[in-house]
């Protein structure tokens, strides 16, 4: 039977003080936010009100919590069942990515193993939503995650390169504000 090893990121037989200040607040300690069950867990969600011993663990003003489940230990192995546990990738609050040049072992073994490039600057974004209107289609789809070689230069520089012109350049930047800020509007945390 499988059973819980850890929880809010830390194990269970984990019952430190700073460790519990981290799951009272539902801290995910591999995204560095607040915890959402790894993104696709949303069904999951309890709302405190319902249950009152939970109520009263997690901090006051928390109305709802996902199962903060990261790993499973069944049949003698660790499994890891949160995508945020897998892979962090952590980001600044405002969706640019933090250098990170000492990814955790398995982290980097599998960034390798699906095919990305060594000595190459990777940018890597989670939770990407790309919402497209067109005259023959539109397109509304979630990318879990996107990676994609990081440039040195300016959108100026870049446009240049593809032959648009300031008007095109003007569009895209529009475009780009528009869309963070959508982006933050629909942020859980």
């Amino acid at each position: 039977m499988p059973t819980i090893f850890d929880m809010f990121g830390y194990p269970l037989t984990n019952r430190g003080e700073e460790v519990e200040a981290s799951r009272k607040a539902k801290l995910c300690p591999f995204s560095g936010a607040v915890c959402d069950g790894g993104g696709n867990r949303s069904q999951t969600k309890i709302k405190l009100a319902q249950e009152e011993p939970l109520t009263s663990y997690f901090n006051h003003g928390i109305k709802d919590v996902v199962p903060g489940i990261c790993s499973i230990h069944a049949a003698g192995d660790l499994w890891v069942v949160c995508p945020r546990r897998l892979l962090a990738f952590k980001h600044d609050g405002e969706g640019l990515p933090i250098v990170n040049s000492s990814l955790q072992t398995h982290e980097h073994d599998l960034l390798i193993n699906v095919g990305l490039p060594r000595s190459v600057d990777i940018g890597i974004w989670s939770e990407v939503y790309l919402k497209l209107s067109g005259v023959d289609a539109d397109t509304n789809y979630h990318f879990d995650y996107v990676a994609a070689p990081l440039k040195r230069g300016t959108l100026s520089q870049e446009a240049a390169i593809y032959g648009a012109d300031a008007t095109e350049l003007g569009e895209v930047i529009l475009n780009a504000k528009r869309g963070v800020l959508e982006a933050r509007s629909e942020m859980p945390f």
